[in-house]
């Protein structure tokens, strides 16, 4: 979850989106 700790989620939350996808896949 590192890419989703140092990405904040008001700022991108449709790539937030995409990774938490591809992590719980």
């Amino acid at each position: 979850m590192d890419e989703i700790g140092y990405m904040p989620l008001s700022l991108q939350p449709k790539l937030l989106n995409v990774i938490e996808e591809k992590r719980f896949r």
